[in-house]
């Protein structure tokens, strides 16, 4: 290897560094910031005058299974919008093979949690977002006219998921974002209440114990999130 290739070589490693340097302390101050959860709310939020709609469908799309963490939440929270909205059909967008019963396993947690078993309809065939709004589609056109639908998803998940299923032609959609919850007791502490040994800083600290560590978590969601939107829009799914 010639002297000027190993010096470009070293170089560009060099700006490598540095730049995700400066990324990595980007990255680390935004998480000590409300930015990341600014720009959730924004992917929550609904499409201009879905705030107005009464849904009289609401899709569940299936996250990581149940029991899982996104599946769970998202099945809780359509069992609460189930009880807001009592004349809304669920459907359970989940894909299925033979014996696979996680989207019965989701069905079985909505009865539980008081949904009438009636109501409920499964989608089994989407394996992502685009193909469970095209087969939704079909399965709610075959009733009739288009219904409004409820889109329950990870608040992240919302805005795709939205855009994706109104390329699809369903075109009255409301946002039911399944919002983790949060403990909303004080959890701050005292070293002498604890009979800490050693100086305690972050006693008294959210945002080192907790908070900064959820926004670390949540910033790589909606990295991902963000990376999915640039794909489906190359893919010519959502515009």
């Amino acid at each position: 290897m010639s002297r000027f290739l190993r010096r470009t070589v070293s170089c560009l490693f060099g700006l490598a560094i540095r730049v995700l340097g400066w990324v990595t302390l980007l990255w680390l101050l935004a998480a000590m910031t409300s930015l990341p959860w600014n720009l959730l709310e924004k992917l929550a939020a609904d499409m201009p005058g879905g705030e107005t709609l009464t849904p009289e469908v609401l899709v569940v799309l299936g996250g990581g299974g149940i029991p899982s963490e996104s599946g769970l939440i998202r099945t809780f929270a359509a069992a609460q919008y189930a009880k807001q909205y009592p004349q809304a059909q669920l459907v359970v967008a989940m894909p299925s093979g033979e014996g696979d019963l996680t989207g019965q396993r989701m069905v079985d947690e909505l009865v539980m949690r008081g949904v009438n078993r009636q109501r409920i309809r499964q989608e089994t065939q989407g394996r992502n977002t685009r193909e469970q709004a095209v087969y939704c589609h079909k399965l709610l056109a075959a009733s009739g006219a288009e219904p409004v639908v409820g889109i329950v998803t990870s608040p992240e998940h919302i805005r795709r998921s939205l855009l994706t299923f109104h390329q699809a032609g369903l075109t009255q959609l409301k946002a039911c974002p399944a919002w983790d919850s949060y403990l909303e007791v004080d959890l701050t502490y005292g070293a002498d209440e604890v009979k800490a040994t050693q100086w305690n800083p972050v006693s008294d600290s959210l945002l080192v114990r907790y908070k900064f560590w959820d926004r670390l978590v949540l910033q790589a969601k909606l990295l991902r999130e963000g990376v999915a939107i640039l794909y489906y829009r190359w893919m010519g799914w959502i515009k």
